[in-house]
């Protein structure tokens, strides 16, 4: 029985990656307790190209970071 997870890169696999090319990266929930830390340490990531914040609540204020796009939106619409 197959979970789907035959997909997903092992931590090896994504250290040799982060040498070679730029991760361009989704985070849903961006702005809830735990989406908020993962864009930040994301945005401060050297491999990571850059960050596209979803959330269904706007962005704080103040909020900026240098690589993260922020749309608004709840992912249970279609884009």
């Amino acid at each position: 029985m197959s979970r789907g997870w035959e997909h997903c890169a092992s931590p090896s696999t994504i250290s040799r990656r982060m040498n070679k090319s730029a991760f361009r990266i989704a985070v849903t929930g961006a702005f809830g307790y735990i989406g908020r830390r993962l864009i930040s340490r994301l945005d401060a990531t050297p491999g990571v190209e850059s960050v596209l914040a979803i959330d269904v609540r706007p962005p704080p204020p103040g909020a900026f970071w240098n690589k993260v796009t922020f749309v608004t939106h709840d992912i249970s619409d279609p884009f």
